[in-house]
């Protein structure tokens, strides 16, 4: 009995114990993956914001922006608003929804100094994401990015509807709740729709605190009368975490059913035990009365008495010869057990990085594809040189203009090799005359000039040339041109009109 009973004492422990572990690893893992699903979802605002910059930066003529802002929140759906503002906190200009566009005068006349994230210093390399706040525009919770230029900034308003399908499936799990939680501990959406719309503050509960230090982990606590198991997530380059909460009592559930199998199971072996017990105990007696009878017998001149069989040198050999086996036996089956382990934590590392490359390869591809499209659609031709005056890149555009089937024939080429002057003509130039762009020192300038196509015809340019500047050293430069032809020919038009 005693062995059967201290085996259950054991198995009781070992199981509850296992069972917490398990459930520990399927939350975190559950909750690392939602924080991933959450950072890549959220890249896709930060391109819309990224592209409009883009466009304000490589726009020749003067940038009207307020539609482009209209248009970015009124398609994408991710915003409530977006500001354009400068280095002293002024509005340059808004979008807004559709149906709020009468409030655009008044939004015009706001203030942004006061904001938490305005910054008048040095622009800030990386987006920097605020904590929840209210709209100034509809009231409901918001979140602003902000991304900094060289003259202001931009700010977005994030709206929190765009993350409740990601949050949908655990709507109603009483057993299981799951929260998104800004830097400071306030909710920013839950599986408990109150919790996200009151923007409640949990900063006090200690996993909250272990993820506000910036680490992941788990946490036993209490809330209330209830004892809770909680795991935290950090979601990439943003800084807000998820957390997962769920009761003790659900994480080792099972544990009652389990334990109540192993006595029902263990208690039709107890009859059998008792009846080895007995035999046990009279095969000891027997060895006693064996023993009795050796050491009371008395020794003969010149004789030794015969021990027991079971006591002879052949039978301690034997046994510890056995009993040696059996150990070296068991010490090769920990090591290899031991083995098997770290292989198989090594495979689900390595399962855990590929997978990871792979979505870090994927959005990498993706923004490649929307900024090429993007290049590609604008209407100048746009050739990028190098310290050697050497082409390294042209959009779609500068091709078609110089006749060109890819960027194959251009890129390695001198620029001096298609930029020609045409006889008793010099390529003239905003600067001033005998302005020898492009060369060393040539600062940004607005020039007209003449380029030899793929057949050797001359093609008359207005161009731009925006230095490329690293660590304060000149590296190349950008031209932007169009051909100014077609436009001679419109003036000429409507002057013999």
């Amino acid at each position: 009995m005693l062995p059967i009973v201290t085996l259950g004492m054991y198995f009781n422990t070992s199981v509850k114990h296992d069972m917490y572990e398990h459930a520990v690893e399927r939350n975190q893992v559950l909750a690392n993956s939602i924080a991933e699903l959450i950072g890549a979802h959220m890249q896709q605002p930060l391109l819309s914001l990224r592209q409009i910059l883009l466009e304000k930066k490589t726009r020749l003529e003067e940038w009207h922006h307020q539609g482009l802002l209209n248009a970015v929140v009124q398609q994408t759906g991710f915003f409530q608003s977006i500001f354009l503002v400068d280095r002293d906190g002024q509005v340059l200009d808004v979008g807004v929804p559709e149906r709020l566009k009468a409030l655009r005068p008044e939004l015009l006349e706001l203030d942004f100094r006061g904001h938490d994230l305005f910054n008048n210093q040095t622009p800030r390399s990386r987006p920097v994401w605020s904590g929840v706040s209210s709209s100034i525009i509809t009231g409901n919770p918001v979140i602003s990015v902000v991304l900094d230029y060289d003259d202001g900034m931009i700010i977005g308003g994030f709206s929190l509807e765009r993350l409740e399908p990601i949050f949908s499936g655990f709507v109603g799990q009483a057993q299981q709740e799951v929260l998104l939680l800004d830097r400071q501990g306030v909710v920013i959406q839950s599986s408990d729709p109150r919790k996200g719309a009151e923007a409640l503050s949990v900063s006090n509960i200690p996993v909250v605190q272990l993820g506000m230090n910036g680490e992941a982990g788990t946490r036993r606590y209490m809330v209330g009368d209830t004892d809770v198991v909680g795991t935290v997530s950090l979601v990439p380059d943003i800084g807000w975490m998820v957390v997962m909460q769920q009761g003790y009592d659900e994480v080792v559930g099972m544990h009652g059913h389990v334990i109540t199998t192993f006595w029902l199971i263990s208690s039709l072996f107890i009859i059998p035990a008792l009846g080895i017990g007995i035999w046990c105990s009279r095969k000891m007696v027997d060895i006693l009365d064996q023993l009795g009878v050796l050491f009371q017998a008395p020794l003969e001149e010149g004789t030794i008495p015969a021990m027991p069989k079971f006591l002879t040198t052949e039978f301690r050999e034997f046994w510890s010869a056995g009993c040696e086996a059996v150990s070296k036996r068991e010490k090769r089956i920990r090591m290899l057990a031991e083995y098997n382990a770290d292989i198989l934590e090594a495979i689900e590392t390595l399962g855990m990085e590929t997978q990871k490359l792979n979505q870090q390869d994927r959005a990498l591809r993706l923004k490649a594809e929307s900024m090429d499209n993007l290049l590609a659609s604008i209407a100048s031709g746009i050739i990028s040189i190098n310290e050697a005056f050497e082409i390294t890149f042209c959009n779609q555009r500068a091709l078609d203009i110089l006749g060109y089937a890819n960027e194959h024939h251009l890129k390695g080429r001198k620029i001096a090799s298609i930029m020609i002057a045409m006889p008793g003509q010099q390529n003239k130039c905003t600067r001033g005359p005998g302005c020898p762009f492009p060369c060393d020192g040539c600062e940004e300038g607005h020039c007209t000039a003449t380029l030899m196509d793929a057949k050797g015809l001359p093609i008359m340019i207005d161009f731009t040339a925006n230095p490329l500047t690293k660590e304060d050293e000149r590296v190349g430069c950008v031209i932007l041109f169009h051909p100014i032809a077609n436009e001679l020919a419109g003036v000429s038009g409507l002057k013999g009109a």
